[in-house]
């Protein structure tokens, strides 16, 4: 099923990571974060895929993320976008750094309804320094209608030595 795909594709995600790129540690710790918020927070079913400057997750909200008011519950588009606009700031870093979130901005364009669909999330990396790493994100629902979109600032820093994966 999804849930199976999605933890499939992951698996195949973090081999790419090990193999292909000198930030295989902070990407692996990256996806395994996201893989548990949006399994466990989000009850996603759907997939994520990154490159380096660039990630995608696709994510289907259920009847459970509707707000009172029948639409899906901004939350639920916010932490896609953190996610995926985190995640590709990461993708960026040497390895022994991190990042986290210092703000993020977003904007709802249209509403998520319970027929929307698949969500697709990109977000996309603008600039990535020693210091801090700037991106933007983008949800299209099956459409490809824009529903949101936002920005991000990430603190970069050293990762303290702890192993943390």
């Amino acid at each position: 099923g999804d849930h199976r795909d999605l933890h499939l594709s992951l698996r195949r995600q973090r081999q790419m990571c090990i193999r292909d790129s000198v930030q295989h540690d902070v990407c692996r710790f990256q996806i395994a974060v996201n893989h548990t918020i949006l399994v466990s927070m989000l009850k996603c079913q759907g997939h994520l895929h990154a490159e380096v400057g660039q990630v995608v997750i696709t994510a289907a909200p259920t009847r459970e993320h509707l707000n009172p008011q029948g639409t899906v519950h901004g939350g639920y588009s916010a932490t896609l976008l953190d996610a995926c606009m985190g995640l590709a700031v990461a993708t960026t870093l040497e390895q022994g750094l991190s990042s986290t979130t210092l703000e993020f901005k977003i904007t709802f364009m249209r509403p998520v309804l319970p027929d929307s669909g698949t969500l697709t999330a990109i977000g996309t990396v603008l600039r990535s320094g020693r210091r801090a790493g700037y991106a933007e994100g983008k949800i299209t629902d099956t459409s490809g209608k824009l529903l949101a979109h936002a920005t991000t600032s990430c603190m970069i820093f050293e990762r303290p030595e702890k192993d943390i994966s």
